[in-house]
């Protein structure tokens, strides 16, 4: 297995690595379990973390996944760096999985597709990202309720002598918002454009604006029982 750590190292993955054959064929033997298996896994699973997390913080993740027709949003402004961290981690896990799935398991790779065991690996962290991000981004606003959300000015609307937080109301219609329309709404609070919504999602800008308009009649509902009014 040395010599896989090393292979996991090399300056451009996309090579194929003399050896891979040997290898898939020696972990099936095993039914792809096992320690030999284990310690294959645990090595990929360093490695897809260190490239995702390099994706990720320079962007080039978002732009895999829109290369692939997956498309995703970018972080909220109040994310920080352990959220990035939590997140590639989260990827680099699963996407092990969906690779030991299709790759092996089904025996989807094979040495004359011209992709290295660590290339394919990769693809499979691509292809899970958007479905970790999503499920990363409604834990994260989840959190926000608990915690309150940083409102920008201009999204407060006056009340009767003060102002009423965009957070407030969507605290208040949040039970009647399915998880697209909350948050669309929530990333319209946080200064999204609706086709950076659009990508998080995996849906059209004419779908967001849809979703938009819903949410915004429920808040204007919300607005008159708080006893303020929507501009």
């Amino acid at each position: 297995m040395a010599g896989l750590a090393c292979r996991l190292h090399l300056i451009n993955p996309d090579d194929v690595v003399t050896g891979d054959e040997d290898l898939v064929r020696r972990l099936a033997g095993d039914k792809f379990q096992g320690p030999e298996f284990d310690l294959f896994n645990e090595t990929l699973v360093i490695y897809g973390y260190a490239i995702c997390l390099a994706w990720i913080n320079s962007g080039r993740m978002i732009r895999e996944c829109r290369d692939r027709h997956r498309p995703v949003g970018d972080f909220p402004r109040s994310a920080v760096s352990q959220d990035r961290q939590d997140l590639a981690i989260e990827t680099a896990v699963e996407g092990s999985a969906l690779f030991r799935k299709v790759a092996l398991i089904e025996g989807r790779w094979s040495p004359s597709g011209g992709a290295a065991l660590t290339t394919y690996y990769i693809g499979a962290c691509i292809h899970t990202y958007p479905g970790v991000f999503r499920r990363w981004y409604r834990h994260h606003l989840a959190w926000q309720r608990v915690h309150g959300v940083d409102v920008l000015p201009e999204q407060e609307v006056d009340g009767p002598g003060e102002s009423i937080p965009l957070k407030i109301v969507l605290g208040d219609v949040m039970k009647s918002l399915d998880e697209p329309m909350y948050i669309a709404m929530c990333m319209v609070a946080d200064g999204y454009p609706q086709i950076a919504i659009a990508r998080s999602l995996g849906c059209t800008p004419r779908a967001v604006e849809t979703l938009l308009r819903k949410g915004r009649r429920r808040c204007r509902e919300s607005f008159k029982r708080l006893g303020g009014r929507y501009e």
